[in-house]
């Protein structure tokens, strides 16, 4: 898959002190909330790519983290990620863009998280992805049905994508 968004909402429990980490996988680069460093990162094989931004984020806070990879023609581009409070609307600026001589191809979607030590927990809800891959993948008659992640080229990246009315309406309106 390319040249699609991820987004979803995302929070952790814990205390100033100790914070989940949640992230996003959108085209093989790994957008990730860190709530102990209190940074939203981008990174892909660390010693390829990793920059951050300082985030303050909170426990028992929910944020919504919204990812895009965008490619040009000759192959460079920019991993761009915003993350903001769930209540508040969403900001017009990319939060980190990353630029990159290089840009992954393809690559599928996942959501990852990590709890220090199994203490904290990590809630994730109202998962999104959306683009025009989905007028390739998908047409109205498989509305309610589950595709498994056959589409996904990476063994770390499991799961089930449901497709939604959502999704149907999208595909109609382009």
């Amino acid at each position: 898959l390319s040249d699609y968004v991820l987004e979803a909402d995302v929070a952790t429990d814990g205390n100033r002190r100790v914070m989940s980490t949640i992230g996003l996988v959108n085209q093989r680069y790994l957008i990730t909330l860190d709530g102990n460093r209190r940074i939203l990162e981008v990174s892909s094989n660390h010693e390829r790519v990793k920059e951050s931004v300082k985030f303050p984020m909170r426990p028992n806070t929910w944020y919504h983290l919204k990812t895009h990879v965008l490619r040009g023609e000759n192959g460079g581009g920019s991993v761009r990620a915003k993350a903001w409070l769930r209540d508040q609307p969403e900001p017009e600026d990319w939060t980190i863009e990353v630029k990159l001589d290089d840009v992954h191809e393809k690559g599928a979607p996942g959501i990852f998280a990590f709890s220090p030590q199994v203490q904290k927990r990590v809630y994730i809800d109202n998962i999104k992805l959306s683009g025009k891959v989905f007028q390739v993948l998908l047409d109205t008659s498989m509305v309610g049905k589950t595709l498994p992640s056959v589409i996904s080229s990476s063994s770390t990246v499991k799961g089930i994508i449901r497709v939604s009315h959502e999704i149907a309406r999208y595909i109609g309106t382009q």
